[in-house]
């Protein structure tokens, strides 16, 4: 077994999945478009910003899953096995197409896209306005996207891990295993707050980035409880779910060195 890595192999994988690829990249392209039709003709650009982080997640853990999938088909396994190239090589280009130049992309993309859509079929507006969308909720970029990247950061190893561990149900396994995860963190959570405020309180927010949370409490008719977060308690949180995305990437790589074995 090989594990190391030349810029030239590599290369030629890049082109591999490029040429073997382009057909899925440009359906999901199309229905992507197909969304944006509809979400600028029933809500608007508020609408768009809002399904941005739900678009960005779903389309990359299916991509994912579809580019390690071949390494528990039965049908696919032995010729990606046995491709001329080391395993960090072949576990790269999954981290190439979808992550590091997948979630980029798909910004610039959906964005464009937005821009395009809004023109046509809701009302003008300008590129420059597009991409100034978090001011237009009343929110910075940074606590605008710093959430989303944290929740594709969860989901997308996690249909990575389900795509090389499982060789059945890998899509039932990775939405399960995702519920799971959120339904700990959300009851984690509620006991948190149960504690403090001795309230049962909701809150939707999936990760602390802020420097603050926002409880609604059913209490007395409803009311809002707001707790202020120490910044060493937002960087031990975001540190915590990074942790967890590289072990679960780490744990996948494992997997995929031991059926290589």
């Amino acid at each position: 077994m090989n594990t190391t890595f030349s810029l030239k192999r590599f290369w030629q994988l890049i082109r591999l999945h490029g040429a073997g690829s382009w057909k899925s990249y440009t359906i999901a392209y199309g229905i992507l478009i197909i969304l944006m039709v509809y979400l600028s003709m029933v809500g608007g650009y508020k609408m768009i910003l809002a399904f941005y982080s739900f678009t960005l997640c779903i389309a990359g853990t299916l991509i994912s899953a579809r580019i390690f999938r071949s390494w528990s088909d039965f049908g696919n396994a032995s010729s990606t096995l046995m491709l001329p190239a080391s395993l960090t090589e072949k576990f790269s280009i999954g981290l190439l197409y979808g992550l590091v130049l997948f979630v980029p992309l798909f910004t610039c993309i959906y964005y464009f896209s937005a821009w395009i859509t809004l023109n046509i079929f809701d009302h003008a507006i300008s590129i420059k306005e597009i991409w100034r969308g978090p001011e237009s909720l009343h929110e910075s970029a940074y606590a605008f996207f710093m959430p989303t990247i944290m929740l594709f950061l969860l989901v997308q190893p996690i249909a990575l891990y389900s795509a090389v561990r499982f060789r059945k149900y890998q899509f039932q396994i990775m939405i399960l295993l995702i519920i799971s995860l959120f339904v700990g963190y959300y009851y984690a959570q509620h006991m948190l707050m149960l504690n403090l405020t001795k309230a049962l309180a909701f809150n939707y927010v999936y990760f602390v980035v802020g420097d603050h949370l926002t409880y609604f409490s059913v209490k007395k008719g409803g009311s809002y409880t707001t707790i202020m977060i120490p910044a060493i308690i937002q960087k031990l949180n975001i540190t915590m779910w990074m942790i967890f995305a590289a072990g679960m990437y780490v744990v996948a790589f494992l997997r995929l060195k031991e059926r290589e074995i």
